[in-house]
């Protein structure tokens, strides 16, 4: 018989990430108490100190999912708990633990992946779906940069929406009817 006498630690993660990020599994080395899981208070802080919402934490045993805020900004990120956790025996963690990662910035440019309505059109059309390869900052996609040339000219749109639930992904494009 082995007596457990030590406290649940963090394995060390990925160093680095691809932008944009909104999850990290953390994982220890053994299950964690289900009454307190990772516990409370986790913080994730990015470059220059700023702080991102800790939205969900879900898992169970030794792997947790933590979903936090969207986050672009190349940098260093540190996802921080605190001392609370312990495992199965009841052995608390030898203090806080910290899980650190890099964020790489996005170099791979976006592509359109669709575009609805296609082809020629007996009735006016007044919104284009457009799809993306990987999510946009719904800031940089705006009437601005979008073309349309219908049979008397230029048409230029009244919106663009992110549509709900695509991840910002997809959006609508507007045109006055």
């Amino acid at each position: 018989m082995t007596i457990d006498t030590h406290g649940p630690t963090l394995s060390t993660g990925a160093a680095s990430e691809q932008a944009p990020a909104t999850s990290r599994t953390l994982r220890f080395n053994e299950p964690l108490d289900p009454a307190i899981g990772v516990g409370s208070g986790l913080t994730l802080s990015g470059p220059g100190g700023v702080d991102v919402p800790v939205t969900v934490v879900t898992g169970s045993g030794s792997q947790f999912a933590v979903t936090f805020n969207k986050v672009v900004t190349p940098g260093a990120y540190v996802l921080a708990g605190g001392a609370t956790i312990r495992d199965l025996a009841g052995n608390v963690a030898l203090g806080a633990f910290q899980d650190s990662f890099t964020l790489v910035a996005d170099a791979t440019a976006p592509t359109i992946t669709s575009l609805t309505p296609v082809g020629p059109r007996n009735i006016n059309v007044s919104t284009l779906r457009v799809s993306f390869s990987e999510s946009m900052l719904p800031a940089s996609f705006t009437t601005a940069d979008i073309g349309l040339i219908g049979p008397i000219g230029q048409i230029s749109p009244t919106s663009v929406t992110a549509v709900a639930g695509s991840d910002d992904r997809v959006f609508d494009v507007a045109f006055p009817t």
